[in-house]
């Protein structure tokens, strides 16, 4: 008999920059899933992408004893390249698969030490919504999951996270700590976790340059959206509100913009992160 282990993605990032010393990430856990399949027969390591395979490896190494022998697949309709997170849930379910096998059980903070051992990662498969130091992993908070709603479009081509981070340093991060500290106090507040996605989302321009973003800003004041959130190292746009309904009048007035050829990528709810195993 095999289980599955079920990791949601991300749309972006609440806040993302410089904290003190630290480069931080609030995730932004959305309905939108990864699965982690796990059935009798012999470990395939082309099966799964080279992440996935990295995951599966250290967390055989973690978890010792005889060496990862089961059939694993990864069912993913998660856009690659994006900024929805999708190699941070594949590195996520993949590692609790090979610890479920085995027995062992690896705590949020544990699970993000593996996967920063690999890349950069968004938190997305922690508990709730979390602070985390993105280059040692170690995490700095964790916040109830604020009710909204993202309409989610993309500005086009793919931007490779490894290949993002392999130069530059800390420092060369936008100052997050007022808005970071803002969120920790107000954290029940839907407008303070609205401004914030927004603010960082402008400040993080000088790293990802999106130059649909000023014109995507002003239309969703116009349509009235909370505020306005992106993928920091992706290519996603978020309108962000509080409950879904506004579909039509968001292709109304995008089709009279210079951003009427945006790709509608869908409509999401923000969730608490984590994990789910199912027996099969």
């Amino acid at each position: 008999m095999g289980f599955s282990v079920t990791v949601p993605a991300g749309c972006g990032e609440f806040l993302q920059g410089r904290v003190g010393n630290r480069s931080v990430i609030i995730s932004t856990p959305v309905n939108a899933y990864v699965k982690a399949i796990v059935n009798d027969g012999i470990y395939d390591e082309k099966l799964l992408g080279k992440k996935s395979r990295q995951a599966v490896q250290r967390a055989d190494s973690i978890c010792g004893g005889r060496p990862f022998d089961k059939v694993l697949e990864i069912q993913s309709d998660i856009p690659k390249g994006k900024g929805m997170a999708s190699s941070s849930a594949d590195i996520g379910a993949c590692a609790l698969a090979v610890a479920r096998h085995k027995g062992r059980f690896f705590s949020d903070e544990e699970l993000c030490r593996l996967a920063v051992s690999i890349e950069p990662t968004d938190p997305v498969f922690c508990r709730g919504v979390v602070a985390m130091d993105r280059y040692s992993g170690q995490l700095l908070r964790r916040f109830p999951a604020p009710r909204l709603v993202y309409y989610t479009f993309d500005c086009g081509g793919m931007i490779n996270t490894q290949d993002f981070y392999s130069t530059g340093t800390v420092e060369d991060e936008p100052d997050v700590t007022d808005l970071y500290k803002d969120l920790c106090r107000n954290n029940g507040d839907i407008d303070t976790w609205c401004r914030v996605a927004t603010t960082s989302a402008l400040a993080n321009q000088s790293r990802v340059f999106k130059s649909e973003l000023p014109d995507f800003y002003e239309t969703a004041q116009k349509i009235g959206a909370y505020g306005i959130g992106t993928a920091h190292t992706g290519t996603l746009l978020n309108m962000i509100f509080s409950s879904r309904g506004y579909g039509q009048k968001i292709k109304k007035v995008l089709s009279q913009s210079p951003l009427k050829d945006l790709n509608f990528i869908g409509v999401f709810e923000t969730i608490g992160g984590g994990y789910v195993f199912e027996e099969r």
